[in-house]
């Protein structure tokens, strides 16, 4: 074949990608593209998983498995999703996905678990579009349509991370709300005529420097119908709450007083001076802001909250760029969250007299160790403080980084007159709820004769099972927790510890 040849079959080939990169990208889904500060998207690997139980010596299992292995693995095919909360990417659990087929048929659903992770395997190669079920108080980062088309490749995983902020509030059942089950096209409809509500409170008692307030309740209702709530107004928006997604038209808009404050103003005010409400429009594609200002009936010298963060995993080390959020009791509103400095700590001032929940935020990587000072109440890692007026109190949090454990397991044969190494034995690690987490064979060259080992693993307890195979008795299992059966034990391990467990058996006559 000539060069001329080759020249005239590449500019097919580059012809032929390019018009199916335009056939995949004129929807408004996205394709596997991502946030610069973290490439949600990976290409597919492939992940191996255990013949189901009793289906080891099953010659149909093994040959549509496709290998003749005793006993066999095969290859996963699917689509592995992860919920991160941005720009903490702390995971997000309980997060409905739904996944439809390129006809828009819904083949599977699902939702996250402690990891924000949700697998859907067993697909079969093609094209998918994953939708999210959306929540109150999120709104999409990425991708920015709740949805996303994915690859799917036989023998392989696809790995995507769909990204959700807090600060916007979609009431249930509005307009552009994305529905549950399968839409009639691949691209989404159009934009619905839908605007939003900002609503913000500010402290006016010193008039040259208002201060935003946090967790104060104000409520908004249609007029004429239609959409209505009542939400605080957040620290982590500046003493302002956004209502998203609100159908176009006029909305009343109205706060709620609270002890030992007045009522200064609203704006825009169109329900005349001293009205606790006014009625503003809500725009399509466009943000309306309503801002209520109020004082204090009396003068009040705040207080201030110093929260600190530790790393004890070897000593005692500051801690720099964790969110910490306090929250006044009882719980009236939002967050104030903040950031600690390079010394490990951030403090919160202008905080009114009164009781605040102080709370870290569960990074991963981390565990926590304790809070001081500790009210003794669970979780651990949110205590509670009662500051008074001009009073600055210090809490303490303590986090260790968690180094990985890892559990040898080994086999041997006693029936001869010495104990010998067996390789090739199968052995199954798995979680207490019997969840397997990884397989592998004695014999490994990193662990030796006869053992495999299981590293990169999070403290806590685990099961491990060795597989029965004919011509075999168990003998005996160390260390035995006496509750299992004879091919399980159980095992605990801390925070970079390393142990050992060692099945042993005999041949039969």
């Amino acid at each position: 074949m000539g060069n001329s040849t080759y020249r005239r079959l590449g500019i097919a080939l580059i012809a032929l990608l390019v018009a199916v990169g335009v056939i995949f990208g004129v929807g408004g889904a996205v394709f596997a593209q991502g946030p610069t500060d973290d490439v949600p998207y990976k290409q597919p690997e492939k992940l191996r998983v255990p013949l189901k139980e009793g289906k080891q010596n099953d010659p149909e299992a093994q040959k549509e498995a496709g290998t003749d292995c005793y006993p066999c693995t095969y290859w996963v095919t699917g689509i592995r999703l992860q919920k991160l909360a941005y720009p903490t990417y702390a995971p997000l659990t309980g997060w409905q996905f739904t996944v439809y087929n390129f006809a828009n048929q819904q083949v599977a659903q699902g939702s996250t678990g402690p990891s924000g992770v949700v697998d859907f395997f067993n697909l079969p190669p093609g094209q998918y579009r994953v939708v999210e079920t959306p929540q109150v108080n999120w709104q999409p980062y990425y991708p920015a349509s709740g949805e996303v088309i994915l690859p799917v490749y036989g023998g392989y995983v696809t790995f995507f991370r769909f990204y959700n902020r807090q600060g916007g509030i979609v009431p249930p059942g509005t307009p552009g709300t994305p529905a549950p089950g399968p839409t009639p096209t691949m691209t989404p409809p159009g934009p619905s005529q839908v605007g939003s509500l900002k609503v913000c409170k500010l402290d006016v008692s010193n008039p040259a420097a208002p201060q935003p307030v946090a967790g104060w309740i104000f409520s908004y209702a249609r007029v004429g119908g239609g959409p209505s709530g009542s939400y605080p107004t957040s620290g982590q928006q500046g003493g302002c709450e956004t209502v998203i997604q609100l159908p176009v038209g006029n909305y009343t808009v109205s706060e709620t007083m609270q002890p030992g404050w007045e009522f200064v103003g609203v704006a825009p005010d169109t329900d005349g001076p001293g009205n606790l409400t006014t009625v503003v429009p809500v725009q399509s594609g466009q943000t309306t802001t309503v801002t209520f200002q109020n004082r204090h009936t009396q003068a009040q010298t705040s207080g201030a909250i110093k929260a600190c963060k530790l790393d004890v995993t070897a000593a005692e080390r500051s801690v720099s760029g964790w969110p910490i959020g306090i929250q006044q009791q009882p719980a009236a509103g939002g967050f104030r969250y903040g950031y600690t400095g390079y010394d490990g700590c951030v403090t919160f001032n202008n905080l009114q007299p009164g009781a605040y929940a102080v709370e870290e935020s569960r990074i991963n990587g981390w565990e926590f160790v304790s809070a001081t000072p500790d009210d003794g109440a669970d979780p651990g890692y949110r205590t509670s403080v009662t500051i008074a007026g001009g009073e600055t109190k210090t809490v303490t949090f303590r986090n260790r980084r968690i180094v990985p454990a890892s559990i040898k397991v080994c086999k041997l044969w006693v029936g001869g007159p010495t104990e010998q190494p067996v390789n090739g034995w199968q052995m199954t690690l798995r979680r207490q709820d019997n969840t397997p987490l990884a397989s592998g064979l004695t014999g490994t060259y990193y662990s030796g004769p006869g053992c495999v080992t299981f590293g990169n693993l999070q403290p806590g307890t685990y099961f491990i099972d060795e597989a029965s195979y004919p011509g075999w008795a168990f003998v005996s299992v160390t260390p035995d927790d006496a509750n299992t059966t004879d091919l399980r034990t159980t095992i605990t391990i801390g925070n970079g510890e390393s142990k050992d467990v060692t099945f042993r058996n005999r041949r039969l006559p």
